[in-house]
């Protein structure tokens, strides 16, 4: 199991029910298809982490207690986690961590690549 510990300084913007909006819309899939094998998205409390990586349930915890924006880049986090473990790739946590949140970043700011890599 791999975990996302949370950094100091991070506030998380929650709403009246104590989630993010991103969790509250339901926008958040709570099921996602990796390399032929079905993966559970929980929306669940994690404590002192943004959420983890379950691999022998195939399971990803994200905890709703962060920004919408964090939501994105933690389930995209430990989307990482389960292709470099299921791809046999050797990644640190820092090396996870950036290239979640620059793909992202990269993503976002492109949306025409987003579009075309995605058709």
């Amino acid at each position: 199991m791999v975990v996302r510990k949370r950094q100091t300084g991070k506030r998380a913007t929650k709403t009246e029910d104590g989630g993010s909006s991103v969790v509250r819309k339901a926008l958040v899939p709570d099921k996602i298809d990796l390399l032929g094998k079905e993966w559970r998205v929980l929306i669940k409390k994690e404590n002192k982490a943004f959420g983890s990586c379950h691999h022998a349930k195939c399971e990803i915890h994200v905890n709703p207690n962060q920004s919408p924006e964090n939501v994105r880049d933690t389930l995209l986090h430990e989307v990482i986690h389960a292709l470099e473990t299921e791809g046999q790739i050797k990644m640190n946590e820092r090396q996870v961590r950036l290239l979640a949140t620059l793909l992202l970043a990269a993503l976002r700011q492109n949306k025409h690549l987003a579009t075309f890599l995605f058709g």
